[in-house]
């Protein structure tokens, strides 16, 4: 099984935009200050760059930051409330019948 990370993402996305604008590694590198393997290596989710690299590199690309970055995913928390909200949403709309339902699948789920 392959564990895919954060930074491996990240370093994905820098390298397909730099390969969209046809740059070298070497090329990028030198125009943001970097050392070409320090680059290759934030390429393969190894190593990272400060804010002020990235930065550079975002405008190289002629990207956002939000481009590079990992999406923002909710906490479980989050995730339980806006589910539940949404079960509610449905059940709202249901007659008894399918109402009677639900409750026959919740007791399942109960054991």
């Amino acid at each position: 099984m392959m564990i895919v990370t954060t930074e491996a993402v990240f370093g994905n996305k820098i390298r397909y935009y730099r390969k969209l604008r046809a740059l070298t590694q070497k090329d990028l590198a030198k125009t943001v200050g970097i050392n070409p393997t320090h680059l290759s290596n934030v390429e393969l989710g190894k190593k990272g760059v400060s804010l002020e690299v990235l930065q550079h590199i975002c405008k190289i690309l002629e990207i956002c930051l939000a481009d590079v970055l990992p999406e923002r995913r909710p906490d479980e928390s989050q995730l339980r409330e806006e589910l539940i909200a949404e079960v509610i949403s449905v059940m709202n709309g249901l007659d008894t019948e399918r109402l009677r339902t639900v409750r026959t699948m919740v007791g399942a789920l109960k054991g």
